[in-house]
C-alpha cells in the first residue's frame, strides 16, 4: 500500500491562521484544547484546519493520475454522474472500504464537497 494512504487533508482555518484558506496535507491530530490540526509533510510546522473539512487519502488516483480524497467529487468522463468518496465501514464484510464508483480509469475529480457544494445538484446525492 502506498504511503499516500496515511495522509490526510484539511481546510486551513482562516480565523486561526490569519491568511486565505488552502488545503493542508500531512498528518492529523487533534490538540490538547480539541483543536484540529494538520502537521504539514514536512513535518516542519502545524497548521489549524476546520475540522469538518478534514478527509483521508484513499492512495488511488483518478483518470487524470490525481490522488482521490475522501470528500471529492467524481465524474464519469462520458455520462457526466457524479458521485462522493466516502467511508463505508459496511464493505468488505465489515472491515471498510471506500465507497466509489469503479473502474477509476472512467473518472475524473471533479471537485470537492467543500470547494463546490453546488456540483452534486441534482446528481441524486
Amino acid at each position: 500500500m502506498k504511503s499516500e494512504r496515511y495522509l490526510f487533508r484539511g481546510k486551513t482555518d482562516p480565523m486561526r491562521e490569519g491568511e486565505p484558506s488552502y488545503w493542508a496535507v500531512g498528518s492529523y491530530y487533534e490538540g490538547s484544547n480539541g483543536e484540529t490540526l494538520i502537521l504539514k509533510k514536512d513535518c516542519e510546522s502545524e497548521v489549524y484546519v476546520i475540522a469538518s473539512s478534514v478527509g483521508q487519502c484513499t492512495g488511488l488516483r483518478d483518470k487524470n493520475g490525481t490522488l482521490i480524497w475522501e470528500g471529492d467529487i467524481l465524474r464519469h468522463y462520458k455520462n457526466l454522474n457524479s458521485g462522493v468518496v466516502t467511508w463505508d465501514q459496511k464493505a468488505n464484510g465489515g472491515m471498510g472500504g471506500w465507497g466509489m464508483f469503479h473502474p477509476l480509469n472512467e473518472f475524473e475529480i471533479n471537485g470537492t464537497i467543500h470547494d463546490n457544494p453546488e456540483l452534486l445538484s441534482g446528481s441524486g446525492k
